[in-house]
C-alpha cells in the first residue's frame, strides 16, 4: 500500500502544474515589452541607462519598438512601392524619406548653433573693451584730466551673451540627439524591409535546388555602396 500510494502522489505531482514562484525561468510567463512611442526629452531612454548603472538589464527593460518601424509595417510600404516601380531605392526611399528630412534639418540647426560660441565670444571681448575704456576714462577725469563722454556701464549685457552661449549648446546638443535617432531609426527601417524582402525569397526558392540561400542574400551585401544602403 505504501508504494501505491508514493506512486500515486509521484503521478499527481507530475500532473500538477507549475508554481507561479518557479525558479525555472522556462516556466514564467514571457512580458511583452511595452509599445515604443516618441519621446521629446527621451523619456523612455533615460530610465534604461539608469537602471544599467545599478544591474545587468534584461529583455523586458529595454523599451518597446515604435509600432511604425516594424518590420511587418515596413515589408508591407517596401511590396507596395516596388509594385509601383521595380526599383529597390525607389520602394525604401518613400519609407525613410521623412525621417532623413527632419534629422538633416535638425542636424542643420546643430551646425548653425556651433557659429553662435565664436560670435559670443567677439561680443565679449567688445564689451570688456568697452567697459575697460569706461573705467580708465572715468578714473582719468577724477585725477584732473579732461573731461570724457560719458558711457553707460553695459554689464547687463554680459549676462544676456552668456544665456545666448548656454541655449545655444542646449539646442544644439538638443538637435544633435534627435538627429542621431532619426537617422538610426531610417537605417533600422530600410534593413528591416530589405532583410524581410529576402527572407521571403529565400522561402519562395528553398525548393529549388539550382539556387542556394548564399546566392540570394548576396546582393543584399553588394547593395552597401548603392544608393539604397542605408546612409548614417
Amino acid at each position: 500500500m505504501p508504494e501505491k500510494q508514493s506512486a500515486t502522489g509521484l503521478g499527481k505531482g507530475l500532473g500538477q502544474a507549475p508554481k507561479a514562484g518557479s525558479a525555472n525561468p522556462a516556466d514564467q510567463p514571457e512580458v511583452a515589452a511595452p509599445v515604443g512611442r516618441f519621446s521629446l526629452f527621451f523619456t523612455s531612454i533615460v530610465p534604461v541607462t539608469r537602471l544599467a548603472n545599478k544591474r545587468r538589464i534584461d529583455q523586458v527593460d529595454l523599451p518597446g519598438l515604435i509600432p511604425s518601424d516594424g518590420a511587418a509595417v515596413q515589408y508591407a510600404g517596401f511590396t507596395r512601392n516596388y509594385a509601383k516601380k521595380q526599383l529597390v531605392g525607389a520602394a525604401i526611399l518613400p519609407l525613410i524619406n521623412p525621417l532623413i528630412i527632419l534629422g538633416s534639418l535638425l542636424f542643420a540647426v546643430n551646425v548653425a548653433t556651433l557659429y553662435v560660441g565664436p560670435i559670443v565670444l567677439q561680443q565679449f571681448l567688445y564689451l570688456i573693451q568697452d567697459e575697460q575704456t569706461c573705467t580708465a576714462n572715468a578714473e582719468a577725469e577724477l585725477a584732473g584730466g579732461p573731461a570724457a563722454e560719458p558711457c553707460e556701464s553695459r554689464l547687463w549685457f554680459g549676462y544676456v551673451l552668456a544665456a545666448v552661449l548656454l541655449v545655444s549648446k542646449i539646442v544644439g546638443s538638443f538637435c544633435l540627439s534627435h538627429s542621431e535617432m532619426l537617422m538610426t531609426r531610417a537605417a533600422l527601417r530600410s534593413r528591416s524591409a530589405i532583410m524581410s524582402a529576402l527572407f521571403r525569397k529565400c522561402l519562395r526558392l528553398a525548393g529549388v535546388q539550382e539556387t542556394s540561400t548564399g546566392q540570394v542574400r548576396r546582393p543584399a551585401y553588394g547593395m552597401r555602396g548603392s544608393p539604397e544602403s542605408p546612409r548614417q
